[in-house]
């Protein structure tokens, strides 16, 4: 359960009929691994990070598994707002703010929206936490605690920016 930050696209708009579909590599990120593998063990994470390094993928362990699950909500924002919106606008990422109308407030109504979602994904694990008894509430951290739309909104912009000519 890695975050992924590589980009990559298609140059053929109607796949369906080409014979040969060639996909271009468009951008190089990093990918975070989970520091424990479900075992409370980190040696796994270390080995794939030596793995993927040796291999140029520019990884690393997260700092916790809330740290990991945080980049997983924030990679969301990101794939929530800018993938529907470049393929229904046709455009790269860099132009969404220009080209999409009112596009703040379609940002910040997708945000709103996924911000609610992992509201209620943190009340469901809460509650499980609590009927398991194993651990209480005031111990348990959520993994979306501290996710604000406004972070969201911070972080999306940031990938916008770092990847204007990707579509």
């Amino acid at each position: 359960h890695g975050v992924i930050r590589e980009v990559a696209k298609n140059d053929d708009d109607d796949v369906a009929s080409a014979a040969t579909v060639r996909i271009w590599h468009t951008g190089v990120g990093h990918v975070q691994l989970p520091t424990s593998w479900g075992q409370g063990d980190d040696s796994g994470a270390i080995d794939w990070t030596r793995l993927w390094n040796q291999g140029g993928l520019h990884c690393r362990p997260a700092a916790s598994n809330h740290e990991m699950e945080q980049l997983q909500w924030l990679k969301l924002a990101a794939n929530c707002v800018i993938n529907p919106l470049t393929a229904l606008h046709r455009c790269i990422n860099g132009e969404l703010p220009r080209i999409v109308p009112n596009f703040d407030q379609v940002q910040r109504d997708i945000l709103t929206e996924l911000w609610a979602v992992a509201q209620k994904q943190q009340e469901i694990q809460q509650q499980e936490e609590e009927d398991s008894s194993s651990v209480s509430s005031s111990v348990a951290t959520a993994p979306n605690q501290g996710l604000t739309i406004e972070g969201m909104t911070s972080f999306v912009k940031k990938v916008i920016s770092d990847t204007q000519q990707n579509q």
